[in-house]
């Protein structure tokens, strides 16, 4: 089943983060930042690229344990975001990462995801991408396969608190 994508920015500020693409994007009427790509939500995963040269790849999203916790405690370089069309999301240049995924439980269900969301921290601010992963229903503006931006003080990155999990990053000057 495939689903289409769409990158919203929620603040003024420019994220620093890019989004390239194997496949065909194209604008939509969703104003300037959106676009629109077909993705398999089950097999994205996260990539991790460490300043000493060592490349680390989490889990697909099938499970609700992405890997993320198990990292080696060693500076990141890079923090990318992959769909099985090649499609990306690359987080670079910032002091800490943080990788989590939203969860819900239904009454004697199984457990399953709802949002994925990459952080990059720096000079006190959060930039936070937030990837549909699941709709519970169809009023809802965010589609799944939605990307939603925004930009918050450190502290206030999720439901306006702080989140554990973070992994250093490289210091910038």
């Amino acid at each position: 089943m495939s689903y289409q994508r769409q990158i919203r920015h929620n603040s003024g500020e420019q994220p620093q983060a890019a989004l390239s693409s194997k496949g065909n994007l194209s604008q939509k009427d969703g104003g300037p930042g959106s676009v629109t790509a077909p993705i398999f939500v089950a097999d994205m995963r996260f990539i991790v690229h460490f300043k000493d040269g060592e490349t680390v790849q989490g889990r697909p999203l099938g499970g609700l344990d992405t890997g993320w916790n198990s990292l080696s405690d060693k500076p990141i370089s890079r923090l990318v975001y992959v769909n099985p069309f090649g499609d990306m999301i690359v987080l670079q240049g910032y002091e800490e990462y943080n990788h989590m995924v939203e969860c819900l439980q239904p009454m004697g269900g199984r457990p399953y995801i709802t949002d994925v969301y990459l952080m990059g921290a720096r000079d006190g601010l959060v930039t936070v991408y937030r990837l549909r992963a699941f709709q519970d229903t169809s009023q809802d503006a965010v589609r799944v396969g939605d990307v939603t931006v925004r930009v918050c003080p450190r502290g206030k990155e999720y439901l306006d608190s702080e989140t554990w999990g973070w992994r250093r990053g490289l210091k910038t000057a």
